[in-house]
């Protein structure tokens, strides 16, 4: 993973070009708990793109 932008706003995933399932899932799982995390731990009154419920 990379992150870019102006903030660190954008996050660029660099999957292998050939994985099996098992390591998809995996991958995903991770990036699902980091976002989590993330929302959970952000500051009060910080905007943000996508709230708690997956909503944009």
């Amino acid at each position: 993973m990379e992150t870019s932008g102006s903030n660190n706003e954008v996050i660029k995933l660099l999957p292998p070009l050939i994985m099996d399932e098992a390591g998809l899932k995996t991958g995903f799982n991770v990036l699902i708990e980091s976002i989590d995390w993330c929302l959970q731990h952000q500051p009060t009154g910080q905007k943000t793109l996508i709230s708690a419920d997956n909503s944009v």
